[in-house]
């Protein structure tokens, strides 16, 4: 591949060429590709399952950019060309994670604590916890509050759990575009 540099024709150009090439900045530096073909081929199931989900990602990025806060978020993870509404959009793919669930300390009482790590590519926004026993009835639920290593969130227990084993302990996080994950761990 050629480059040109210090090319004073080309710099900062941008658009359509005699309806053959394309010109386009990408990371301050000029493009030039072919003009991009429309495909007649019909899309399938999957491809439009994909393209709804990227109106909505578009959809997402262009209001988190608008709202002060959100942008400012964005805009102090972007980087190398990228933009916030880059990370914006490309959060609203990505669910957070949950792991190292801890219900070692948990033996029925109110007052105990139950921790889960929760991680994000930008930020979880909220942990909660549901606490089911054995016939599927929920006992207890509730927020769970992010402790200061910014890692693990920590839920307290409020009501009595008589019968531990096969109790079904539920994580649930959630990042700023609204996706989540679920961690279960059934008590033995």
């Amino acid at each position: 591949m050629s480059q040109s540099k210090n090319n004073v024709v080309t710099h900062g150009l941008s658009g359509m060429v005699g309806g053959m090439l394309v010109f386009k900045q990408v990371n301050g530096k000029t493009v030039v590709a072919q003009r991009p073909r429309k495909s007649n081929a019909v899309p399938n199931a999957g491809q439009l399952k994909r393209q709804q989900k990227f109106k909505e990602a578009a959809i997402y990025a262009k209001s988190a950019v608008q709202n002060p806060l959100y942008k400012t978020l964005y805009q102090s993870l972007a980087g190398n060309g990228k933009t916030a509404y880059n990370i914006a959009f490309a959060d609203y793919f990505k669910p957070p994670v949950l792991s190292k669930a801890n219900t070692s300390a948990y033996t029925g009482l109110a007052g105990q604590t139950l921790t889960v790590q929760a991680l994000d590519d930008v930020k979880v926004e909220a942990v909660s916890i549901e606490i089911k026993q054995v016939d599927g009835t929920i006992l207890e639920s509730g927020a769970a509050a992010l402790l200061p290593n910014g890692l693990d969130w920590q839920y307290q227990t409020t009501a009595v759990n008589a019968t531990i084993a096969g109790t079904i302990i539920t994580f649930i996080a959630t990042d700023i575009p609204g996706n989540s994950s679920t961690l279960e761990v059934e008590l033995e």
